[in-house]
């Protein structure tokens, strides 16, 4: 798989929204060819915002729709749990799509792409994330 990039600011603001809430956050990320150059914190509107999160439709839209570049992934935090997709994450998420996961406890930002199955997402859909400014 081909690897993902980010900016080292994009980088350093996923992970200072993850660690500064005790919530899940919903993290919009946007690019062009496999970089990305921006991202943006959307609401959570889950009732118990801790362990899971969701976006609201609209907020999501309005945002992807003023947006002058391309939707690259999105991406949330797990507080306690591992820089991976939860069996719960990949059965919210539909094949193909590109997530990234902040692990608070351990401060790493992965990458992932969705398979077909839990067990293969986690070990065939790991990407590369390098860390680089865009040039």
């Amino acid at each position: 798989m081909k690897p993902l990039f980010i900016t080292p600011k994009c980088h350093e603001t996923i992970l200072r929204w993850s660690l500064c809430t005790s919530k899940e956050i919903n993290v919009l990320c946007f690019g062009q060819h496999r970089h990305i150059l921006k991202v943006v914190r959307i609401r959570n509107v889950e009732k118990f915002p801790r362990y899971t999160a969701s976006a609201n439709i609209a907020e999501f839209r309005d945002v992807v729709n003023r947006n002058d570049l391309g939707l690259v992934a999105e991406g949330h935090n797990h507080h306690g749990g591992p820089s991976r997709p939860s069996k719960g994450d990949w059965s919210a998420l539909p094949v193909g799509h590109i997530e990234l996961i902040c692990c608070c406890r351990s401060h790493v930002v992965s990458a992932w792409k969705i398979q077909k199955t839990w067990r293969r997402t986690i070990s065939h859909g790991r990407i590369q994330l390098i860390i680089k400014d865009h040039r």
